[in-house]
């Protein structure tokens, strides 16, 4: 696994680089992508969470990887489950443990 994490020069997790709170600002996406620019591999992360932003943020994030080919969709909302989530948001540590493998398979396929 530690050959994929240094393969990889950006793992980008949906809830926490990119919402700021919940709020996809286009803006910010757009700054983001540029600051990755040149990077061979970005391992982008969709959320799973309780929050009315959930949906909105998923879909922001698939659209923003949409044509960009250094840019991985790794599906952690599609590989979990309400009950692996400790308050709603954050996994437990079986989750964690899924989280890393969600991430490591879509680097491997990248």
């Amino acid at each position: 696994m530690k050959g994929l994490i240094a393969r990889a020069a950006a793992v980008v997790c949906g809830a926490a680089a990119l919402t700021g709170g919940g709020c996809h600002w286009y803006q910010d996406l757009v700054d983001l992508r540029h600051a990755l620019r040149g990077i061979p591999d970005v391992v982008v992360v969709n959320v799973r969470n309780t929050t009315t932003w959930q949906d909105e943020s998923n879909d922001a994030l698939l659209h923003w990887v949409r044509g960009w080919p250094a840019a991985h969709l790794a599906d952690w909302y599609g590989h979990s489950t309400a009950s692996m989530l400790s308050d709603g948001t954050h996994p437990w540590p079986r989750g964690c443990t899924i989280y890393a493998h969600v991430i490591a398979s879509t680097l491997r396929s990248a």
